[in-house]
C-alpha cells in the first residue's frame, strides 16, 4: 500500500510554467495573424470604396457632358477646343446647369479632368487613331479621376464618344 502513495504522490497535476509559457506564445502567434489579416480586409475595403466613388466620379462627367450637348441644341462639337476640362454648375434662367471650364478639378481626395479630343475617320468612316480625316462632327470625351493611396497615385479612365447628334 506504501507503493500505490508513492505513486501518486511522485505524480504532479497541473500546468508547469514552460507549458504555460508555450501556451501564450501559440495565442499570440494567432491573435497577431488574425490583426493582420483584420487590417488587410480594412485597407481592401478602403480601396473598394475609392474606387467604386472614383467610378461614379468618371461616370458623373461623361454624364454631364452628354447633358451639356443634349441642352444646347445648336451646341457646335467642331469649335470646342481639344483640351483638359472641368465641370461647374451655374444658375441659368433659375434652373441649375452644367458647364465646361478649362482646368481641372478637386472632388475630395480625388482629381477629376475631362479631356476633349478630336476623332479621326478612314475613308470608311471607321475611327482610327492615326492617319485619316479629322471628324469634325465627333470627339472623344475621356475623364480621368486621380487619387492618392497607400503611397501611391491611382487612377481610373472612362472614355465616350459623342457627335453633333442632329447630324445622325
Amino acid at each position: 500500500m506504501n507503493k500505490i502513495l508513492k505513486i501518486h504522490a511522485n505524480h504532479q497535476f497541473g500546468f508547469s510554467v514552460v507549458e504555460i509559457i508555450i501556451i501564450v506564445l501559440i495565442l499570440g502567434l494567432g491573435f497577431l495573424t488574425m490583426m493582420q489579416f483584420y487590417k488587410l480586409a480594412l485597407s481592401k475595403n478602403r480601396s473598394q470604396q475609392n474606387e467604386t466613388q472614383a467610378s461614379y466620379l468618371a461616370s458623373a462627367g461623361l454624364e454631364a457632358v452628354r447633358q451639356i450637348r443634349d441642352r444646347d441644341h445648336d451646341w457646335d462639337i467642331s469649335i470646342i477646343p481639344d483640351q483638359d476640362y472641368q465641370i461647374i454648375k451655374i444658375i441659368e434662367d433659375e434652373t441649375l446647369i452644367w458647364q465646361l471650364v478649362a482646368g481641372s478639378e478637386t472632388i475630395g481626395q480625388f482629381q477629376r479632368v475631362i479631356k476633349i479630343n478630336s476623332v479621326n475617320r478612314d475613308t470608311t468612316g471607321n475611327i482610327v487613331l492615326t492617319d485619316g480625316n479629322i471628324d469634325p462632327e465627333t470627339k472623344k470625351i475621356t475623364t480621368t479621376i486621380s487619387w492618392h493611396e497607400a503611397s501611391q497615385t491611382r487612377q481610373i479612365y472612362l472614355a465616350t464618344y459623342l457627335t453633333k447628334w442632329t447630324s445622325y
